[in-house]
């Protein structure tokens, strides 16, 4: 057998011995970033659950009844939310809510919304 030929036949087995241990590592890591995954991974991937009786107190609320948008918000968590509260800081307007989505502190969005 030639050079060129041999070369080839252990470049494809060092290949499917790296191909091999790379699903063998990403079947043993599966398991350990599920288990690890972040509130907000887990959020976004839609496998959270609801949270129901939330209040959030926002500097900036813009009420477009039955919808509501606030920002600078006071809390950390991520992702959907059931029947919650929104206050106005600035004027201590309430907003009971029936649906939503929570970006931690940067925005808090609401649906099926009215003033309280």
């Amino acid at each position: 057998m030639n050079t060129a030929g041999k070369s080839c036949r252990i470049g494809l087995r060092n290949l499917a011995l790296a191909a091999g241990a790379l699903v063998a590592f990403l079947t043993a890591a599966a398991p350990v970033a599920a288990a690890t995954a972040t509130p907000h991974a887990t959020a976004l991937s839609g496998n959270s659950q609801a949270r129901a009786g939330e209040a959030f107190q926002c500097v900036r609320v813009e009420p477009s009844l039955p919808d509501l948008f606030a920002q600078n918000c006071d809390t950390d968590q991520w992702g959907p939310v059931t029947n919650f509260v929104v206050v106005d800081r600035r004027n201590n307007n309430k907003y009971s809510c029936q649906n939503g989505w929570v970006e931690g502190s940067v925005w808090v969005q609401g649906q099926g919304c009215r003033r309280s």
